[in-house]
């Protein structure tokens, strides 16, 4: 038994021994026709156990496996199980027949021509007695093309047991039984054609083994990782496991890292290894390969909202609001996505801030490859990550006095507080950006306030504040052109409700580092530039983090002056309005342009129709 993380049922686990143990039992040690439905998740393995079968018990049988997936008739279906049943029945007067036909032929099977009267031919070759005790599986119904009818399927299916006598297998995925017209379809011919469901329901580990066998250059150490993470989302779908272990192979440079042949090095590549794969997951899972940022951006700002309104966040709610969606499955998705969250990305509790480690996770998931570039800063960052453990290290004791005000409940403030605030003021005077680094910016400004809070010492605010500054001019131009990570800076910093003037005091810095990087790139770059890069974007329908961050970074004095000057600027404006109309990439592009039309000194009728097209309102 294994315990659900979604429920409070408990899941019968069903391995592949005892299916196949279940499947010998029934198509080899019974007489009589039956149909014997295989039914598991999406990528469990449900053809691959299959063949296991056919392999170990069917060798000297007669079957035929049929893959619906291509098949657009149910003559297709027909032909391809004749010519398989072939092989067992009148072999040598039916391929020299077969051949013989083949030279005439106008359609393809296998490489070789015949045409359908041929095919007539062929079936004249076999009897109903051919069909007797033939087992035959019928697999991929969910890829079946739409032009075939899957009532046929069934009704064929039905009239290979009952008038043939056949054994028929049929694998399905659970997702397509509890689906629509299917499920009452199903429901429908069950009663009438199925006569035994085998739940395919196998161990995490069992799984795990069968896509780890195809990637034996990963070590044993960093495959825990994922079985881990495997085991406590009960991750069993081969694909996306063969995904994830994909994931660790592309980034096995970091063990050439000799810096981190240490303890806190190996906890370092152990938390990065454990983002990637948790990561990777979501956006394999759900889909998100192009936008995972957005996603998580987004899901994250509502839990931070919901958290800020109640202490008990309803992940469901919070997860339904966003993709407005409804289905059977959005438990599950909700609370894998929270589970995740809550415990690769934010371990503390409290504000929930993506790490910086994600950036670099979300762009090979994007892109599918690591490039030089990326490369070449996961290992800085890694190295940096490992110098500030070190340095937080060797300072451990002051270290320990900071989280005991922070964390310990029974520390005593009041009696200690002046020798120990003395003692972080100093250690702080010299390691700040240590202490920024190791814990993250807002997490570290809200620690701060904290111990302000418990000493009264404005020493605290400051340090606040100067933290935030330092965090600010260490970080590259191109973020601050970027108007999803400045405003969820933004707004994590008003979240925390802090005293405002501080925050004000702060927001003041942002909003001076925002406007200087912007008046500094638009000094760089000419309205033909501009414009060939919003073409390149509808023409690609895609863009880097580069083409974002300059047009976020445009001011509505450069745009006034392009749109004033050309009409094609002025044309190309109105098109990517709207084809990026709704997106958040472009936010701060679109709102200067915005602000930009509002303001031109042009005709009223004009402007008008301007603002119209912009749906400025």
């Amino acid at each position: 038994m294994e315990a659900s993380q979604d429920n409070k049922q408990e899941e019968i686990i069903v391995s592949r021994k005892e299916v196949k143990k279940r499947l010998e039992e029934l198509l080899l040690n019974r007489n009589e026709p039956l149909c014997v439905v295989i039914r598991g998740e999406w990528g469990v393995g449900k053809t691959y156990l299959w063949k296991e079968f056919t392999r170990e018990k069917l060798i000297r049988k007669n079957y035929a496996y049929i893959s619906l997936f291509g098949k657009h008739s149910i003559d297709d279906i027909k032909t391809d199980l004749t010519l398989q049943l072939s092989k067992f029945r009148k072999i040598a007067s039916a391929f020299k027949k077969f051949f013989e036909l083949a030279k005439y032929a106008s359609a393809s099977y296998h490489g070789i021509n015949v045409s359908a009267g041929d095919i007539a031919s062929l079936l004249s070759l076999l009897t109903e007695k051919d069909f007797k005790n033939v087992i035959v599986c019928f697999d991929e119904f969910e890829r079946m093309s739409p032009n075939l009818a899957r009532e046929e399927v069934l009704g064929l299916i039905s009239y290979l047991k009952e008038n043939l006598e056949c054994k028929a297998v049929l694998i399905l995925n659970e997702e397509e039984i509890h689906r629509g017209r299917l499920k009452c379809m199903y429901n429908e011919y069950k009663e009438k054609v199925v006569d035994y469901e085998l739940r395919f329901n196998p161990p995490v580990e069992e799984n795990f083994a069968i896509a780890l066998s195809k990637h034996q250059e990963i070590s044993e150490e960093v495959s825990k990782i994922l079985l881990n993470l495997a085991n406590e989302l009960r991750i069993r779908n081969i694909r996306i496991l063969h995904r994830l272990l994909n994931a660790l192979r592309d980034f096995s440079f970091i063990e050439e890292i000799q810096e981190l042949i240490c303890k806190e090095g190996s906890k370092i590549k152990q938390d990065f290894y454990t983002k990637l794969v948790s990561l990777t997951y979501i956006a394999a899972k759900y889909n998100w390969t192009e936008n995972l940022d957005q996603k998580l951006k987004t899901i994250i700002k509502r839990l931070n909202e919901h958290t800020k309104k109640s202490n008990n966040s309803d992940i469901n709610s919070v997860f339904d609001e966003q993709h407005k969606e409804i289905d059977e499955n959005k438990y599950k998705k909700g609370s894998k996505i929270k589970f995740i969250i809550e415990k690769y990305m934010n371990p503390l509790g409290g504000i929930i801030v993506l790490p910086e480690e994600s950036d670099y996770i979300i762009k090979y998931v994007k892109y599918g490859l690591v490039t030089d570039n990326l490369r070449d800063n996961v290992i800085v960052f890694m190295k940096k990550k490992l110098n500030n453990l070190q340095n937080q290290k060797e300072n451990q004791k002051i270290v320990n006095e900071f989280e005991n005000m922070l964390f310990s409940l029974k520390f005593d403030y009041k009696r200690r507080v002046k020798d120990i605030t003395k003692d972080i003021k100093e250690f702080l005077k010299e390691n700040l950006y240590i202490i920024i680094s190791a814990r993250g910016i807002i997490q570290f400004i809200a620690d701060l306030l904290f111990i302000k809070y418990l000493t009264q010492d404005e020493f605290f605010s400051d340090a606040a504040k100067n933290s935030f500054v330092i965090f600010i001019n260490t970080i590259q131009d191109e973020k601050f052109l970027d108007y999803n990570w400045t405003t969820d800076l933004k707004e994590k910093l008003e979240f925390m409700e802090i005293e405002k003037e501080l925050v004000e005091e702060m927001l003041s810095v942002l909003d001076e580092k925002v406007k200087k990087t912007k008046e500094k790139i638009s000094k760089e770059i000419d309205c033909e530039k501009v414009r060939n890069i919003i073409l390149e974007i509808m023409r690609n329908m895609g863009w880097g983090d580069l083409e974002k961050n300059i047009l976020n970074g445009l001011t509505k004095e450069v745009l006034k002056e392009c749109l004033l000057n050309s009409p094609e600027f002025v044309y190309d404006c109105i098109q990517f309005y709207r084809w990026q109309l709704g997106g958040e990439s472009f936010r701060g592009f679109l709102n200067a342009l915005k602000e930009a039309v509002e303001e031109l000194e042009i005709d009223s009728i004009r402007k008008e129709y301007l603002k119209r097209l912009l749906d400025i309102g």
